[in-house]
């Protein structure tokens, strides 16, 4: 599912252009770690956006904006009730998961929880594209799978001639929603590209914070 223009254009500056410049301002040679949000944290965040009362000045601002710009653009189509999101982000190529700066295909499974069975799915998972503003990319293109795969213990199943793609080019204030169980990954930036960052959520429906204890 696309959602372009998630963010009003009059809460662009406060909330994207803030957001990605948060983001971006160490020189963060991989991405940070997995934030946790919970549903509650997010309506009251949600509530500033509105009233422009929230001001996104570091990198928990930020991943906490884009957040809750997300989950209020996607809780009508999201199943049940829904407690919290791992969130984080990735600012392309810096915080690639390989040489030619690309994001391969993976699986989102309980990525905070991984003391936890490997068998854990978040219900849905999504990304806004906060940066940059001003220009396509011929690269940096999310790639989702149309069939999902049986299992995250063994990976994402290797590419098979027979398999459909949705693919969606990056777009400033884009917000993109799929299923986690279908493999994606993101195809590497063009030189002339620059950067590309984004933030994703992965969707919860119960606090595992509260239900599971981590190992001594």
């Amino acid at each position: 599912m696309v959602l372009d223009d998630v963010v009003a254009p009059h809460l662009e500056a406060a909330v994207l252009d803030a957001s990605c410049a948060a983001l971006r301002a160490p020189a963060r040679e991989q991405a940070d770690p997995i934030t946790v949000y919970a549903w509650h944290d997010l309506v009251a965040t949600q509530l500033e956006l509105q009233a422009a009362q929230a001001v996104v000045a570091d990198r928990d601002g930020a991943l906490r904006a884009c957040a809750a710009v997300l989950a209020a653009a996607f809780d009508p189509y999201l199943p049940g009730t829904w407690w919290g999101v791992e969130v984080w982000h990735h600012d392309l190529p810096r915080t690639a998961r390989s040489a030619d700066g690309s994001l391969p295909l993976h699986l989102d499974v309980n990525e905070t929880f991984s003391h936890l069975p490997a068998d854990l799915w978040p219900v849905w998972s999504a990304t806004l594209y906060i940066g940059p503003r001003d220009r396509a990319l011929q690269g940096g293109t999310l790639e989702v799978r149309g069939h999902p795969d049986t299992s995250p213990l063994d990976g994402p199943a290797p590419r098979q001639p027979g398999d459909t793609w949705l693919r969606v080019p990056y777009r400033y204030n884009r917000g993109v929603g799929f299923c986690p169980r279908r493999a994606h990954g993101v195809t590497r930036l063009a030189a002339s590209d620059g950067f590309r960052c984004s933030v994703t959520v992965n969707v919860w429906t119960e606090d595992l914070r509260g239900v599971h204890t981590a190992p001594a």
